[in-house]
């Protein structure tokens, strides 16, 4: 089974980036996927957090190894991403159900922490 590391590893090599520029455009400290592969460790919350939100197509129920049926890496597209003309309360309902998604995430991304810490 792959880690966390090792997956983030392969989408970034299968959208032909390396690690120093997939870092940079995430917003991650220099050095920490590097690190992270070389003694097998993990990320914090925070940087999975911004890897996410840098990477919308990809799944984070494929990234924590949830099953995702045969799509792979790659989210399901979303409807429920603002349009440049949506109507004001299309972009309320939009922004509550990101927040909402992102606390979710929150909660999944501690869960992982406590169980990489209990080891």
């Amino acid at each position: 089974m792959a880690s966390l590391v090792e997956r983030i590893i392969q989408f970034l090599e299968s959208n032909g980036e390396n690690i120093s520029s997939f870092s940079a455009r995430c917003g991650l400290a220099n050095g920490a996927l590097n690190k992270a592969q070389k003694k097998n460790g993990g990320l914090s919350a925070e940087s999975i957090k911004r890897i996410l939100l840098a990477n919308p197509n990809l799944s984070a129920d494929w990234l924590f190894d949830r099953p995702s049926g045969e799509k792979g890496f790659l989210a399901e597209p979303e409807e429920k991403y603002i349009r440049p003309n949506s109507m004001p309360q299309e972009q309320d309902k939009w922004a509550i159900q990101l927040k909402q998604e992102m606390q979710e995430l929150q909660r999944r991304i501690q869960a992982l922490e406590l169980k990489v810490k209990d080891r």
